[in-house]
């Protein structure tokens, strides 16, 4: 029995099919940007059935190499099991210097990357971010292929709430900007917590008010209780509080599953 039993095990950790019972697998998009092309590394989680999914990048933080954290793929994992085509991509290529146009194009090539996976084969696309991958919303207004945007305590201004930040040179844009609400094309999904210390609520109202007044699908739901990185925790290294709401981490991801259900037609 015992020899069975390790046969057994051996077959289960080894065989093809476990491999393909992971549904997971590592994939590279070639980009160009003006100052030369790069490569930008990702994961892919599918759904089983092996029939063509909406896309679905999932936007990790910010973090000091810019490497997606494990946190971001047990997301994408979840959006999986709920039938999507996630894709985690590390996105942060450019340096210190996050809010650039250079992150917007290289965003919009993956997105467009992304929709011609064969796991996707031309379905929408849509986006979740956290923080930092609120740059997906300026993703979004110049990729037609974005139908649905969620944005988890997103950073829609650092540069107006984070005194140690300069400015950089002209043409840095961020997602409050007009250029960017106003050609917006997807719905819009806000989620943030009213107790945040980093990025405000109030940002995130500015952010609904201004896709409103350009007449964009958008809602904005704040959680009375929740933090920064209330899905998540402390991260052991900011200075902010960080503190996982189990309530609202679990509300947020039911949200965005019927958000992205409703907006990219699956």
């Amino acid at each position: 029995m015992g020899r069975w039993l390790f046969a057994v095990l051996v077959l289960l950790v080894f065989s093809p099919l476990s491999a393909l019972a992971q549904n997971s697998q590592s994939i590279s998009f070639p980009i160009k940007l003006n100052n030369g092309e790069r490569e930008i590394k990702a994961v892919v989680f599918t759904p089983n059935g092996g029939k063509p999914a909406p896309g679905v990048l999932v936007l990790h933080t910010a973090t000091a190499t810019g490497v997606h954290e494990q946190e971001d793929e047990d997301y994408a994992r979840a959006l999986a099991k709920q039938g999507f085509v996630a894709v985690v991509p590390d996105y942060v290529i450019l340096g210190k210097r996050r809010w650039n146009r250079g992150i917007q194009a290289a965003l919009r090539q993956v997105a467009q990357g992304v929709a011609k996976l064969p796991e996707v084969a031309g379905k929408p696309v849509g986006i979740v971010g956290f923080s930092l991958g609120s740059t997906g919303l300026m993703a979004s207004a110049v990729t037609p292929a974005i139908k649905a945007v969620v944005i988890y305590y997103g950073a829609y201004d650092p540069f107006a709430v984070k005194t140690e930040l300069r400015r950089p040179p002209a043409g840095t844009i961020v997602p409050l900007d007009d250029a960017v609400a106003g050609d917006v094309g997807a719905a819009t999904l806000l989620l943030h917590g009213e107790k945040d210390d980093e990025i405000p609520a109030s940002q995130a109202a500015q952010m609904h008010k201004k896709l409103k007044e350009f007449g964009k699908t958008s809602k904005l739901v704040t959680y009375p209780n929740a933090y920064h990185r209330f899905d998540r925790g402390h991260d052991g290294k900011s200075k902010y509080y960080y503190e996982v709401d189990a309530k609202a981490r679990d509300d947020a991801f039911q949200r965005t599953v019927a958000w992205l259900k409703q907006y990219l037609g699956q």
